[in-house]
């Protein structure tokens, strides 16, 4: 469970201070629907928070499948977003 999770769930906060300030500073930015994290975009109503290991599966997903070759950072990050990661 990430400190963001716990702290919306629980209320409970790491015990380390520059952390704990940190996470204060930006839960709002964050929410958790059915046991999953979401950051509020600007754009979109919810942004999915992946895990290290569902974001490796994302981005090879997309890059060695769908794409085929290499393209910059921006573009992949776009494109894991509309392919519904």
């Amino acid at each position: 469970m990430t400190p963001y999770v716990r702290f919306l769930t629980e209320g409970t906060l790491p015990d380390n201070i520059n952390e704990a300030k940190r996470i204060k500073k930006t839960v709002g930015w964050y929410t958790v629907l059915n046991e999953r994290l979401y950051k509020r975009g600007y754009s979109t109503p919810l942004l999915n928070c992946l895990t290290l290991e569902e974001a490796d599966y994302a981005l090879a997903e997309v890059h060695l499948r769908l794409c085929g070759s290499h393209i910059g950072g921006k573009n992949l990050a776009f494109n894991v977003t509309r392919q519904g990661f």
